[in-house]
């Protein structure tokens, strides 16, 4: 038996066939479903809506955030230097 890769609790994104990946939210997985056939389901919840949704595994993502990379900035960095005094004052 398939056992579920998402974890109640888990932060998936929704992806359904038609919508643009634009459109995709957050949503968290609320309870693990019996499977129909071979299909895992999931129902999830948006903060958003006011309804819960059941879903199979393969319309879910799990959710992550792009990692931000903080700008350098100092002498010696490329693109960035320190004021010279005659910029101070």
């Amino acid at each position: 038996m398939p056992t579920h890769r998402f974890k109640i609790g888990s932060v998936v994104t929704l992806s359904a066939e038609g919508q643009p990946a634009s459109t995709a939210s957050r949503y968290i997985v609320e309870a693990q479903m019996p499977p129909v056939g071979t299909q895992l389901q999931y129902r999830i919840k948006s903060e958003t809506e006011n309804f819960r949704r059941v879903v199979v595994e393969h319309q879910l993502t799990s959710f992550s955030l792009s990692p931000v990379t903080a700008p350098t900035v100092g002498p010696g960095s490329e693109g960035a230097s320190w004021p010279s005094a005659a910029e101070e004052s």
